[in-house]
């Protein structure tokens, strides 16, 4: 379950509501809710119950990061630059591939692996895969990294890009 950082409780009311997102699960799951104020907790128990026999699965639904990727580094230096792709659907999700790009091209080698392509492999509903490349800096100026995931018909389904600087 995911509650918000913080409510606030209007002035001259002793409660405030809030929402609380929860996932799909297996089996009922019991949460406890802790709420502080002035130094004083309170607690409660609320109870996700699992979808009842026959309800269908909400699909995958996928995302990506980009880290690893330094905001400066010297020429010869390497680095390894990660895509981490994350399944927040009710279901798995697999055929997904992450391309890296590099601009300008000639600014970054790729090390290990050589090809620009990876497979992600299959992300179970709720996981993550990551993918990594070993990367070395060969011109100096600014460079920009690029991953981006695609689907099994190739369609993009997000990019995220990391400017760099390369010094001598």
């Amino acid at each position: 379950a995911q509650v918000p950082a913080s409510v606030t409780v209007p002035a001259g009311l002793g409660f405030a509501s809030f929402t609380i997102a929860t996932s799909p699960v297996a089996n009922d799951t019991t949460v406890t809710i802790t709420g502080t104020y002035g130094g004083v907790s309170r607690t409660a128990t609320i109870t996700v119950l699992r979808p009842p026999p026959g309800t269908p699965t909400p699909p995958a639904s996928v995302d990506m990061t980009l880290s690893g990727v330094p905001a400066s580094i010297r020429r010869g230096q390497r680095f390894t630059g990660t895509g981490a792709v994350s399944n927040t659907g009710g279901s798995s999700a697999s055929g997904y591939t992450v391309l890296i790009s590099i601009a300008p091209w000639n600014a970054i080698r790729l090390d290990s692996p050589r090809s620009a392509t990876q497979s992600v492999g299959a992300i179970a509903a709720g996981g993550s895969r990551s993918v990594s490349w070993q990367l070395r800096a060969e011109r100096t100026g600014s460079a920009t990294v690029t991953m981006t995931l695609r689907n099994a018909a190739g369609a993009t389904v997000r990019s995220v890009s990391r400017t760099m600087t390369i010094t001598n």
